[in-house]
């Protein structure tokens, strides 16, 4: 089945350039483009809820099978296709869905990368300990998220970590109240 015609009849094409988008029977999947943030903390094995939109929704689970390696030019985004269990033989070309990322429970620990100390290695950061003093704690840093870093060990969720100053900190100092960036 022809699903998009990309050249006009008795345009003159040079060998190698597509013309015709051909859909076959072997399944369907989800194109979805995501920003390359979200692309870079997404597991090879992901897991989405697609659901469809319109008339009489349906909701299908799918795993992600591609994520095309080069970024659209103006949008900067990737393109990412999901497959369905079941190829996805419920759905017609062209409909519309939308794509739910089902996450793990655990959640992710973000800092600003301003909070990381520039001057030690391993990478550290200022924690708040008990009566607000400082401590310097190791932290092991995972993907970068533009201005942000996910911390994969070091912190737990909930510690209050120095993001302002940083280079003023000193080991015990007492800090005060906190305040919102």
């Amino acid at each position: 089945m022809v699903s998009q015609i990309l050249a006009e009849p008795g345009a003159v094409v040079t060998p190698g350039t597509p013309v015709l988008r051909l859909a076959t029977a072997a399944g369907r999947e989800a194109v979805i483009d995501v920003p390359d943030d979200l692309r870079a903390v997404l597991p090879k094995d992901a897991r989405f809820t697609i659901e469809t939109r319109g008339d009489g929704p349906q909701t299908l689970p799918g795993q992600l099978r591609l994520i095309e390696p080069v970024a659209d030019a103006s949008t900067r985004a990737h393109r990412l296709r999901i497959s369905f269990a079941d190829g996805g033989q419920a759905l017609r070309l062209g409909t519309l869905v939308t794509a739910r990322l089902d996450l793990p429970e655990a959640p992710l620990l973000t800092l600003p990368m301003a909070a990381i100390r520039p001057d030690t290695d391993p990478p550290q950061v200022w924690r708040l300990g008990p009566d607000r003093r400082a401590e310097a704690v190791p932290v092991t840093l995972g993907q970068r998220l533009d201005d942000r870093v996910v911390i994969t060990s070091g912190l737990a969720p909930g510690d209050e970590v120095v993001i302002r100053g940083i280079r003023s900190v000193t080991p015990g100092q007492q800090l005060g109240p906190r305040v919102s960036p």
